[in-house]
């Protein structure tokens, strides 16, 4: 497997949310992102497909953000690909899905999410990723 991979796509899903909010991933922590990836109401499991950069040692970084502060959620992403560079651009390489956090369980990280705390979790080297894909250039 290519030990380029710069970015990854995947699906990821928030539950027991305790607040409306929403979820950031990306490939650095900021506790107070400006944009959303994933919107929910309070009570209701959802997710959405993403492609995201990958950030420093192939790891990404989610922050679940809520009105108030104290609130929590769990958060799932299952992995479904990546992207290597190539000289047209990048090449996505699919992958068999595999659930590579489910904070649920202690897979990739124990415990919910507090508001606007980010949490960095690895994906090289898990789920199909290459061991050592890196960020790409920009990132």
């Amino acid at each position: 497997m290519p030990a380029d991979a710069t970015a990854v796509t995947g699906n990821l899903t928030v539950t027991s949310q305790t607040s409306s909010g929403y979820l950031y991933v990306g490939p650095m922590p900021t506790n107070s992102p400006t944009s959303s990836t994933l919107n929910f109401p309070v009570g209701d499991d959802r997710a959405n497909g993403v492609t995201v950069a990958l950030g420093p040692g192939g790891a990404l970084s989610i922050t679940y953000v809520a009105p108030t502060s104290g609130k929590t959620a769990h958060a799932i992403f299952d992995v479904t690909g990546y992207f290597t560079p190539d000289m047209s651009g990048s090449t996505f390489v699919p992958l068999t899905p595999s659930r590579i956090l489910d904070t649920r369980s202690g897979n990739g990280l124990s415990g919910p999410f507090i508001c606007h705390s980010a949490r960095m979790f690895q994906v090289a080297g898990r789920g199909g990723v290459p061991a050592n894909a890196l960020p790409s250039p920009a990132t």
